[in-house]
């Protein structure tokens, strides 16, 4: 069900050509600095990607997340931190001591040992940098396609990569919203679930057909241009939800359970493994259907949020109107 694809698509890829040691000094354009520096994710190379960061971003970057960090230490959570970090240190004030481009390195080798699914669609995927925008004669923003493959689904996602200019050159600005607050909702602990051994009543699925317009895998938002042709539908009757490519002409069809408990509408997918079932909610509102699931054998999510390092998944759909 898209699992590795959805995963693997905000890191990016690009040729294996690339050097290894980022762009030359005849060659340190912004478009090149971003070739650079998806080669290095792509290879888990993130200590030199984080040289080709802006070094005050860097800084701010560690200063907040540690902040974050010892927070939660003392909040008793700081063994979750440390994992965010791919267990680079045995403590957070370990994490203080490495030096800001190594605390940013750190952080992005957390996702990516955590996901060893990725790796076989980021070697698969290609990359193909579409232009830039500059923003006055210090910033720029390179916007550059993704496309992956996984079990015969297409994905192409487009994707904007800022610079700003700096002492060293151009260099990939990491003071994004989207970065830090995700890992400051990591840093909180897990999402909440369901406690165990809450009854539900039989309920009707969701009526119709549905389209996907977006998801989070693990926290990695992955949106889905419908327009792009490789569109992903789900319908559903009271013992089956099915998934289906219409144009590839297959669809995945597996057992599941719908119920009601509380007025939390939730589903029971019984996929993969026997004994493994994904656990989730579900809500429509308007045309609009979002669905929260766990990972096989996971506790029933409680809410519809996803954070980095969750195991979960989120997908938004939007129904498919009749001709």
């Amino acid at each position: 069900m898209m699992r590795s694809a959805i995963a693997a698509l905000l890191l990016g890829a690009c040729p294996s050509s690339l050097p290894a040691d980022g762009p030359k000094a005849a060659d340190s354009s912004p478009e090149a600095v971003v070739r650079a520096a998806l080669a290095a994710l792509k290879d888990g190379r993130t200590d030199e990607y984080a040289r080709l960061v802006d070094p005050d971003d860097l800084q701010k970057f560690k200063t907040a997340m540690l902040a974050a960090g010892q927070s939660a230490d003392r909040a008793g959570n700081g063994k979750a931190i440390l994992t965010m970090f791919a267990d680079a240190a045995k403590s957070v004030g370990d994490l203080a001591k490495l030096d800001d481009a190594q605390f940013f390195g750190a952080f992005l080798r957390g996702p990516l040992s955590a996901h060893a699914d990725q790796k076989r669609v980021l070697n698969g995927s290609e990359i193909q940098v579409l232009g830039q925008v500059a923003e006055g004669a210090d910033a720029v923003h390179v916007v550059y396609r993704v496309t992956a493959s996984d079990e015969g689904m297409k994905v192409a996602v487009v994707q904007v990569m800022s610079l700003g200019k700096t002492k060293l050159g151009w260099r990939v600005r990491a003071n994004g919203e989207e970065v830090l607050a995700a890992g400051l909702r990591a840093a909180l602990g897990e999402p909440p679930t369901e406690p165990a051994g809450v009854k539900g009543k039989p309920a009707k699925p969701p009526e119709g057909e549905w389209e996907l317009q977006n998801s989070v895998w693990k926290g990695t938002r992955v949106p889905f241009d419908p327009k792009s042709g490789e569109v992903f539908r789900l319908r559903f009757t009271p013992t089956t939800w099915t998934s289906f490519v219409p144009a590839a002409k297959r669809e995945d069809k597996f057992t599941a359970a719908f119920s009601e408990a509380g007025g939390v509408f939730r589903v029971d997918l019984h996929v993969d493994e026997p004994g493994k079932e994904e656990r989730g909610i579900w809500k429509v509102e308007g045309d609009t259907l979002t669905i929260c699931m766990g990972l096989p054998g996971e506790p029933r999510p409680a809410d519809y949020t996803c954070p980095v390092g969750s195991k979960r998944y989120v997908f938004v759909l939007k129904r498919v109107k009749k001709d």
